[in-house]
């Protein structure tokens, strides 16, 4: 926020700021949660990674925006309900706005190529480990017997997420892949 105020306090024509995107606001702010979910997409199912995500532009009130701010307030409610409950919401707090900082340059539409790109979940995906990590100690924590379904799960998110990571290589394996 500061930075945005400063941005506008300094810039020499302030009134041209509103025009910097070649989309109305509007469209930018419906596209917005459909780009998130694509994200968290990204984040749960780590086979859908690729070169390409199927993420247009919302240019009117459609399902296209409804169903993914339906699901960012499912998503925000769980993860409340659960901060609340945690032990130590500190660092679920922590990663979210790890998450949040590192994901926001994507946010900027006008930059991008496409409005949704792998390369972008590099860093928040720091963010989303940890919470996952912590999560899964807690849960250990509470209950003992639940240790074995969390190795079996975790096993299972590691060879998952191996494959998809070796199955998103052969689109950078080369520019005739690639292309």
């Amino acid at each position: 926020v500061n930075s945005a105020v400063i941005f506008i306090l300094r810039h020499p024509e302030p009134e041209k700021i509103v025009h910097v995107y070649s989309h109305p606001i509007t469209e930018l702010l419906m596209t917005a949660p459909a780009v998130l979910v694509e994200y968290f997409n990204m984040l749960l199912l780590p086979w859908y990674v690729g070169p390409t995500h199927p993420t247009l532009w919302v240019r009117h009130p459609s399902l296209a925006l409804y169903v993914p701010v339906a699901v960012l307030i499912v998503l925000a409610v769980a993860a409340t309900h659960l901060v609340r409950r945690s032990r130590e919401p500190r660092i679920y707090i922590f990663s979210a706005i790890w998450f949040g900082l590192a994901l926001a340059p994507a946010l900027n539409f006008n930059q991008i190529v496409t409005l949704v790109q792998d390369r972008y979940l590099y860093t928040p995906t720091f963010g989303w480990c940890l919470a996952l990590a912590a999560a899964t100690v807690e849960i250990a924590l509470l209950w003992p017997r639940a240790r074995r379904v969390l190795a079996g799960a975790i096993a299972i998110l590691l060879v998952t997420n191996a494959g998809a990571a070796f199955h998103a290589e052969w689109y950078w394996h080369d520019e005739i892949e690639y292309n």
